[in-house]
């Protein structure tokens, strides 16, 4: 875990988010040792906390060691484009309620109510 991210990601996750339809706003999280955002969505859609992960393979392990902000109804950015991780974890997050995967997937879970479930 942490915050090493290529400024580019980040600035790329932001518009991302700026063009999004139904994300209302979001703020980066204060946060010592990970990359945290939160995002207020549109339409009656429950906000949530989403971590960008810098790892370049995801682990079990990672997924346990989240920050705890990223609780039932958050998601798990696998932020590197380049980064690795098992597909065993998005049912383990599932049993969370945490979504989990790369940009794409997380950009069509911002549409349901319940991100996990995309």
């Amino acid at each position: 875990m942490g915050k090493d991210l290529h400024y580019l990601i980040i600035k790329f996750f932001q518009e991302r988010m700026n063009e999004h339809n139904k994300v209302m706003s979001y703020f980066k999280l204060h946060d010592d040792s990970d990359i945290l955002y939160f995002i207020e969505r549109v339409q009656g859609l429950p906000d949530l906390t989403v971590h960008l992960s810098d790892a370049y393979r995801y682990t079990l392990h990672d997924y346990y060691s989240k920050p705890s902000s990223v609780n039932a109804g958050g998601f798990v950015l696998i932020a590197r484009p380049e980064a690795k991780f098992d597909d065993s974890l998005v049912e383990v997050a599932a049993q969370d309620k945490i979504g989990i995967g790369k940009i794409g997937k997380f950009l069509g879970a911002l549409n349901r109510i319940n991100v996990w479930t995309y």
